[in-house]
């Protein structure tokens, strides 16, 4: 997960070869409270979604832990769900 210079998120996702194409919601979680969201549809072996972020959320900081929770379908629509604790980057300059 990264975080853009103007406060923007962007995760990269890995879909499984074998499951063809993922689509499905993320939602990143901070501090307890949901700070973006986004949709995406990924064929393998998967790529960047960007997440458009909540009103009114505070934006978070380089450094600061948060929760990623993904909840989509493969290409046989069986339910997947993952959740991940990351850390927040900035941006490589």
């Amino acid at each position: 997960m990264s975080l853009g210079a103007d406060g923007a998120l962007s995760v990269s996702l890995g879909c499984a070869r074998s499951e063809r194409r993922c689509r499905g919601s993320l939602r990143v979680l901070v501090a307890g409270h949901a700070i973006a969201e986004g949709r995406f549809v990924l064929p393998a072996p998967g790529g960047v979604v960007r997440l458009t972020p909540l009103g009114g959320a505070a934006g978070p900081a380089s450094g600061e832990t948060a929760t990623v929770h993904a909840a989509y379908r493969n290409r046989v629509r069986a339910a997947r769900n993952l959740v991940r604790r990351l850390v927040l980057k900035a941006p490589s300059r």
